[in-house]
This record gives C-alpha cells, sequence and structure tokens, in this order.
C-alpha cells in the first residue's frame, strides 16, 4: 500500500480535472489520452471548449481558447528540458493535424515538484520568465499559445480541491475536508479519485478510519461514499478510455468506447 510507483496518478488527475470542471461540464468536454497518430503519441488530455461565448469562471481556465492540451507531471516526476520540449512540440504537432490555428491552443502543464529547471531554461533559451499570475499559476509568455505552469500543491483548495489534494503528503484535514466536499458529487466519478488519494496517503487514512474502527468499504459506507462494484469498475473503466478518431472535424472526434468525456 506504501509502494507510490504503482500509484496510478493519470486516474486521479483525469477524475480530478472532471471534478475541479463538473459545474461546466455543458461548456466543456474533457477527453483522455488523446492520441495524436497511429504512433504511441499521446497527450495526457484535451478540453475542447464546445460554446464559444461560454464563460469559465475558473482561475486555471484563464487561458483556454478553444482547445487546450493539459499535460501533468506525477508527484514522483520533475519536469524535465526533454519533457517540456516534447510537450511544445506535440501542441504545434496537435494543431497541424487538426489544421488548427495555433492560436486557438492553450497548454497547461500541471506539476507537483517546482519546476526549477524549466524556469533556468526558459530564460536561457528562450528569454523568458515564470510570471506568477496567482497562487500556483505561473504563466509563460513569449510563446504563439498561451502557456502556464500549474503547481498543484499551490492551487487554492477552495477552488481547485480536487487538483489541490493530487498529491501524497496530505494532513488529515485536507483529506477530511475532500471526503466531506466529495459527498456532493457522483460517487461512480469520485471513487477512482479517492483510491488513488487514500492509496499514496494511507498512514493518514487508517489513521480517521481507525477512529470509526470500520474496514476501509465499511468506512466508505459510514461517510456515505458508498458505491456497488459495478459501478466502480465502470468508473475505472471511464477513466482509462481513450479518446480517438479524426481529431475533431471541430470537435476531437468520437471517442473510442466508453471515452472519457466530463
Amino acid at each position: 500500500m506504501n509502494d507510490n510507483d504503482r500509484i496510478d496518478w493519470h486516474i486521479a488527475f483525469i477524475q480530478a480535472l472532471k471534478l475541479d470542471f463538473e459545474a461546466y461540464s455543458g461548456i466543456l468536454d474533457i477527453y483522455d489520452n488523446v492520441h495524436l497518430t497511429a504512433e504511441p503519441l499521446k497527450i495526457d488530455a484535451v478540453i475542447i471548449k464546445k460554446l464559444q461565448d461560454g464563460v469559465i469562471h475558473k482561475n486555471i481556465a484563464a487561458i483556454f481558447r478553444t482547445d487546450n492540451i493539459v499535460e501533468y507531471k506525477n508527484p514522483e516526476v520533475y519536469l524535465s528540458i526533454p519533457d517540456f520540449e516534447k510537450t511544445l512540440a506535440y501542441t504545434h504537432l496537435y494543431a497541424s493535424l487538426n489544421k488548427m490555428n495555433i492560436t486557438d491552443l492553450s497548454l497547461s502543464i500541471i506539476v507537483t515538484k517546482e519546476p526549477r529547471q524549466i524556469e533556468k531554461y526558459l530564460k536561457s533559451a528562450y528569454g523568458q520568465e515564470l510570471e506568477k499570475s496567482a497562487d500556483g499559476i505561473y504563466l509563460v509568455k513569449g510563446f504563439s499559445f498561451p502557456l502556464q505552469i500549474l503547481m498543484s500543491g499551490g492551487l487554492p483548495a477552495q477552488e481547485n480541491l480536487f487538483l489541490n489534494g493530487l498529491r501524497p503528503n496530505l494532513n488529515a484535514a485536507h483529506i477530511e475536508n475532500l471526503l466531506k466536499t466529495g459527498k456532493e458529487f457522483d460517487i461512480v466519478k469520485l471513487r477512482p479519485y479517492l483510491e488513488v488519494i487514500c492509496r499514496a496517503n494511507y498512514k493518514v487514512v487508517e489513521e480517521i478510519r481507525k477512529m470509526s474502527s470500520k474496514t476501509f468499504d465499511e468506512w466508505l459506507v459510514e461517510i456515505g461514499l458508498e458505491a456497488t462494484a459495478e459501478a466502480i469498475g465502470e468508473a475505472r473503466g471511464e477513466a482509462r478510455g481513450e479518446a480517438i478518431g479524426e481529431a475533431r472535424g471541430k470537435a476531437i472526434g468520437k471517442a473510442i468506447g466508453k471515452a472519457s468525456v466530463v
């Protein structure tokens, strides 16, 4: 349970995006593991704005355009210079394959560890600096499309509760807040996220659970986050779904099976 190398952070990341943007499901579609070509080139997530005149009152969506690429680095990984350049290249490739103007895209890179190497690289290679625009949000200006680096742990929990909690070393108060707020959401969407967070913060979760003297599943029932095995399986399957097809036709194409769409 303490082996973080086996934690599937990507599933929790996708669910965190969906949960934090739950109020805007009528405006945004979120696609998971978007393949760029027949080769194994894929983007972690793409958020497509379905209603161009729709207003999104979210701090991390201030730079959003029509199609918004989101890349995620899990808590065990630093954002390296090759990773950064690859992400820039994928953004240009996405625009080319979809015959889009690059200015109709935005790029968000979500990290847990401080991107100090990238901060130095931006200055030396591009003459640009990371500019803090809000808590946890750093803008990179000078590119042909809007670009931001998001420090998940630095995002305000009151606005980005699920993305902010996407890390180990959470304290009991934060986890209890996740559980309390989570009751407002569909358990099918919430359970895969909670499973990852609980595994990554196992010791703290166990301390909270032991206070109730319940098994983990009994404890979930007690706090109102129970779900049937079938529903949990469907949620996991949806979280792993892959969007394919013609990457738009002015949408991202059709998703195969249960593509991960909000």
